[in-house]
């Protein structure tokens, strides 16, 4: 495996070495322009808002200049080989250049509207103060919705962004905790109980596909249950709602998420962090990085944590090691390579759901308690190995032209065993049947997405083309052997059937299978092509028009052999098919901040297996309209958005892996509206409020089961969902800031929507403290240890009690 996937690389890194030669024979304009909205003398003292992440100093200064409404001059000589230092938030033009061109030796003067780098000290530049570290979770400029850094109200489709430094004050451990204050996202299997898998609902469809996570907008397929994601190593988070197949390809039409990862910057990153909490959790975690020769050539960071904890659930831990350093070569202004490693190891236990019974009904002998074990202490393991290089290039030909290409490999290897309950043996019985699973799954792929960016200015307008072409190859393989009605325990004791209310556990004598009503193989590969092409055209200062198509051909081939049965059998599907997707929006940028905008795109999934009459499931195909309104006041630190949106999904394939039924597909639609607002007010009030309303059900059908009938609800997705979190840093301890959210859902369904899961409220803390090189975090989620049901699907799961973390980080 390992000998294929450098092969493959192979020819990938002449590419990459071709990109870089064709950097050295580009040359440097010397001068950018920004000439939109120019701002006068009095704009010029007030606070602008700024998104710009770290990049060279040349890219950054560029970015500043647009953002700021500024024309830039500069001599290449002087930013030749440096870096920007990041900059996000509200900042005057002075504070802004000042963290820009920190600790590059270089200096600016502004005269009108026009801002020189010299290496002179400006006289109106302002003396260096000591430093209040105000946290700000706004972004201005997103790059999942066009793969360019465009801003957000200029995008005719809701993005929801989460950034490091609110995941950090909120003491969110995994990717659906950090998702708590964000609209229309919902964990789809319990919560972050669940620590072998990300599955999620975004608008009220759910993605069983795995084409919902990217890395660095690179796609990522892996299985749902190949892993989780490791949320120290992400500088951000975003969300794009609705279909993007039209610039992504296969992708679920509720939306996809694209986790940003940290990477190197010219700014020294230091700290060291250890955190405890209860359930005997310890974890230490580093992240280290910076400039590894005077030119800041080449830069590098380290990002790594290792953990040994418990969870609410008996016999469950939550162990795990994580590494993964990068390496940034930056031969000059125009061109970047960045190379990132990631290893991350997991040992936690499957927590496969309890009945309803006892849970969200009433059982004879009462509630099931919150931390009960379905399984075997000797027997349960879920045990991964999960490996991912990838790489991000770029390069500047010249103000037009921009080469971007992204490579990601993954190998996943997943060794579990597990023990499920079947239901109870009788109504009055407080034993359960339980059902033996015995797997090792292993997952490996890599994409590679090749783009180039034409930016051109014609007259009063302003356009940015994008043009690119991406290869996915994916493969996922299970040996999987399942229990049957027989006892598969050492006798004594025989222990097929199982007491919820007084266990009592067979632990280290479990003999494994000797008999298995399954025993099976499966193979399913997919290679996807596509190419694409997206057009955002900016027309004068008050109108976005953005449109796109693209076309991809699929191949989707499966293998089962069913190892049990006499003789051997195996069974093949293999299927091509194409589709091409597209999107249109146009949005309207008034003076006052107001955005309203309006959106069409659609989606495509091709669907493995084939049905019951032998042929290939058809792909499933989605679209939405939206129309919303965006608001960002010029210079202030306050956004909000609302979005009204209608999706509709078809030829979606119900299969029995997950409970469902094979052999059909049925048709949902999702209507819904979501609001989102954050705010900083005067650097000491941060504000977070979201509110999502969707109804999404199924529109058509052709089963005959109870559970995929018209109309049934989408199981664990709640109508409505608030929340509100809300941060202060004192006026008289600035160094301190206390905040606290509280989280609404509404009641769901699960599958067979005969069962209703109660609504439940949940309050959280955080607070934050420095004290000079140090960093005291202590959050508190759950605050009242409220015990509640987050969700039943084909079984059901307590949500997570009252967890207490404290974290102390050292920075030098």
């Amino acid at each position: 495996m390992d000998q294929l996937y450098l092969s493959r690389l192979r020819p990938l890194l002449g590419q990459v070495m071709l990109g870089v030669t064709c950097s050295n024979l580009a040359i440097f304009s010397g001068v950018a322009t920004a000439a939109e909205n120019v701002p006068s003398p009095h704009v010029q003292q007030a606070t602008q808002s700024f998104s710009i992440p770290s990049a060279s100093l040349g890219d950054s200064l560029t970015a500043f200049a647009r953002q700021a409404g500024l024309t830039l001059s500069v001599s290449p000589d002087l930013i030749k080989n440096k870096s920007a230092s990041p900059l996000e938030g509200s900042f005057t033009i002075q504070e802004a250049l000042d963290q820009l061109l920190n600790k590059t030796g270089l200096s600016y003067l502004l005269s009108g509207n026009v801002v020189t780098i010299t290496t002179q000290k400006a006289e109106q530049a302002p003396a260096v103060l000591d430093t209040i570290v105000v946290e700000n979770y706004l972004s201005t400029y997103a790059t999942t919705a066009s793969k360019t850094n465009l801003p957000i109200r200029e995008i005719p489709q809701a993005i929801s962004v989460v950034k490091e430094e609110q995941i950090g004050i909120q003491g969110a451990q995994s990717l659906d905790q950090a998702f708590g204050y964000t609209a229309g996202v919902i964990s789809q299997t319990g919560g972050a109980r669940k620590t072998t898998d990300e599955y999620f609902s975004i608008r009220g469809i759910d993605d069983y596909s795995n084409s919902t996570i990217y890395v660095n907008g690179s796609k990522f397929p892996r299985n749902g249950f190949s892993g989780t994601t490791e949320v120290y190593g992400l500088e951000r988070i975003e969300i794009l709602k609705g279909p993007a197949s039209s610039l992504y390809g296969r992708a679920a039409p509720g939306g996809i998420i694209n986790v940003i990862t940290k990477k190197p910057s010219e700014e020294a990153e230091r700290e060291i962090k250890i955190t405890v909490g209860n359930n005997d959790r310890k974890e230490l975690a580093a992240d280290v990085g910076g400039a590894i020769d005077n030119s800041g050539q080449w830069l590098f960071r380290i990002v790594g944590l290792t953990r040994n904890s418990e969870t609410d659930v008996d016999f469950i831990d939550d162990d795990r090691n994580f590494l993964a350093p990068s390496i940034t070569w930056q031969p000059n202004e125009k061109t970047s390579f960045t190379l990132r490693y990631e290893n991350q190891e997991n040992k936690t236990a499957f927590s496969a759901g309890l009945p309803t019974a006892g849970t969200v009904t009433n059982h004879p002998s009462g509630r099931i308690p919150a931390n009960r074990f379905v399984g075997e202490p000797g027997y349960d393991d879920w045990v991964s190995q999960h490996q991912a290089l990838s790489y991000q290039l770029e390069h500047v030909f010249n103000e037009s032209v921009t080469l971007r290409q992204n490579y990601l490999m993954y190998e996943t290897d997943v060794d579990y065993r597990f023990l499920e309950q079947a239901g109870f043996v009788s109504a009055t019985s407080d034993s359960v049947t339980r059902v033996a699973s015995d797997r090792v799954d292993a997952d490996e792929g890599f994409s590679i997405d090749t783009s180039l960016v034409l930016d051109h200015v014609f007259g009063h307008a302003k356009s940015q083309t994008l043009i690119g072409i991406d290869f996915t190859d994916n493969q996922f393989e299970r040996d999987q052997r399942v229990s049957g009605d027989g006892d598969f325990f050492s006798t004594p004791p025989t222990a097929i059937e199982f007491d919820l209310f007084n266990p009592s556990y067979v632990g280290l004598n479990l003999v494994p299978f000797p008999f298995a009503s399954s025993d099976s193989f499966q193979v399913n590969k997919l290679e996807q092509k596509g190419i694409y092409l997206q057009n955002h055209l900016k027309i004068g200062d008050n109108w976005s028009v953005s449109a796109g198509v693209r076309h991809d051909d699929v191949t989707v081939k499966s293998r089962f052999t069913a190892r049990n049965e006499t003789p051997v059998t195996t069974s093949n599907a293999s299927q091509d098919t194409s589709a091409t997707t597209f999107n249109t929006g146009v949005v309207y940028l008034a003076d006052n901040g107001l955005s309203p905008y309006a959106s069409y795109s659609e989606s495509f999934q091709p669907n493995n297996g084939l049905n019951a009459s032998g042929n290939p499931y058809e792909a499933s195909t989605g679209d939405q309209f939206e129309i919303g309104l965006k608001y960002r006041p010029e210079g202030s630190d306050f956004q909000a958005s609302v979005a009204v949106f209608d999706i509709v999904q078809e030829d979606v394939v119900v299969a029995s892996t997950l409970g469902l039924q094979g052999g059909n597909q049925i048709s949902i639609e999702s209507q819904g509206v979501e609001l989102e607002t954050q705010m900083n007010l005067n650097n000491n009030l941060n504000v977070i409020a979201a509110y999502a309303y969707v109804d999404a059900e199924i529109s058509e059908t052709t089963s005959t089961f109870t559970r995929f009938q018209k109309g049934n609800k989408t199981a664990g997705q709640p109508e409505n969902t608030v929340s509100l979190w809300m941060d202060y840093r004192l006026h008289s301890l600035p160094d301190l800031t206390i905040g606290g959210g509280v989280r609404y859902y509404d009641e769901t369904t699960n599958f067979n929507n005969d069962v209703s899961v109660p609504s439940y409220t949940i309050a959280d803390l955080g607070t934050q403290y420095y004290l000079d090189d140090w960093k005291l975090n202590v959050t508190v989620r759950n605050l009242t240890d409220k015990e509640y049901i987050s969700g039943c699907t084909y079984a059901c799961w307590y949500g997570d009690g009252r967890s207490v973390f404290a974290s102390l980080a050292y920075n030098w």
